[in-house]
């Protein structure tokens, strides 16, 4: 990672500093009344007051850029471990943009096609992309990558086998971004823990489940690719997983503190489930934030409640845009109640 820290400041101005960032956003009543919006312009106006619209694709960009800066600018009051972990986790959006460029890299498109749909981010995790497209193949595309963990991934993966297919590099990189996550939250508070193994093992679970029920591939090739945090998913449970006969089965395995036993009730889709476990994970980053008065782990919290705000704003945004009902449109969003 090549940002630094401005200046460590004290615990008590972060969590002021953080508690009033989250005060600014979207979230319960305030969100549920966007739903009431007739257009998207009005809607635009109704989140982003000041700014010209310019469209629905150009209004997600910028909520995603709102996000990505608002916890950059938090994270450099950070020191230490927790500096780098929040740091990680914005690293993110870089991997999610890399993942962009290789599959267009791979399909053989250009440039210019590529740069609209990725991530805005700051310019310390911005990929030379000039030189991605310009590689001549894909172990010297994998050189050009700067992050050292998903240089060596993609690295291994070609190594493995010499005409992998983009799926397969995606697969190694979020194994090494995961792998990554859970060695920095190693040693800190136990909500940051929590919250981690979390994300590490929802992340896991949607791709055990969808290589089983969707694309019916064998655990066993698989496995090297699954990364577990040992708090909520563990490898005898990711066996037991994959001796489901169906999903509701294989939903059953869970543990209750990772999908309670009222929340996992009538999920008949993967779908389905992945909103119940983005409930679950607000939820769990909500109380965290909740109980952490005057500690660094609601910085970490703030950051996953953030994520969740843009995943309804987005809902929102593409509610209206289809002009559904406002039931419908509150049917979507993920909410605490």
């Amino acid at each position: 990672m090549k940002q630094r820290a401005e200046s460590a400041a004290s615990e008590d101005f972060i969590v002021a500093k953080v508690r009033g960032m989250r005060s600014k956003l979207f979230e319960g009543n305030r969100l549920v009344a966007l739903a009431d919006s007739k257009s998207l312009p009005e809607l635009f106006r109704r989140v982003r007051s000041g700014d010209t619209f310019e469209g629905h694709l150009a209004f997600e960009r910028d909520l995603l850029a709102d996000q990505v800066r608002d916890v950059d600018k938090i994270s450099r009051h950070l020191s230490g471990r927790v500096f780098r972990l929040v740091q990680w986790l914005l690293v993110h959006f870089e991997l999610e943009n890399l993942k962009v460029v290789l599959r267009a890299y791979v399909s053989k498109k250009t440039l210019a096609e590529t740069e609209p749909v990725m991530a805005p981010v700051p310019a310390w995790l911005a990929l030379p992309i000039s030189r991605l497209f310009d590689a001549p193949d894909l172990r010297r595309f994998a050189a050009q990558v700067p992050v050292e963990e998903f240089r060596e991934a993609m690295l291994q993966a070609i190594k493995a086998d010499k005409t992998p297919d983009s799926a397969a590099i995606e697969t190694a990189l979020d194994a090494a971004y995961c792998r990554k996550l859970l060695q920095l939250a190693d040693g800190t508070d136990e909500w940051i823990r929590k919250l981690v193994a979390f994300d590490v093992d929802f992340r896991s679970l949607s791709f055990i489940l969808r290589s089983k029920f969707n694309y019916d591939r064998p655990l066993s090739e698989i496995k090297p690719s699954v990364v577990t945090s040992g708090l909520y998913l563990t490898p005898e449970l990711i066996e037991r997983l994959y001796a489901a006969h169906d999903l509701p089965q294989a939903i059953n395995t869970l543990p209750r503190d990772f999908l309670s036993q009222e929340k996992r009730r009538g999920i008949l889709s993967l779908q389905q489930l992945d909103k119940a476990l983005l409930v679950q994970q607000y939820r769990l980053a909500a109380r965290c934030f909740l109980e952490s008065v005057v500690a660094i782990p609601a910085v970490v919290a703030y950051c996953y409640i953030r994520r969740i705000e843009f995943a309804n704003l987005v809902r929102v945004t593409e509610s209206v845009r289809h002009s559904l009902p406002r039931a419908d449109v509150e049917s979507r969003l993920l909410l605490v109640r």
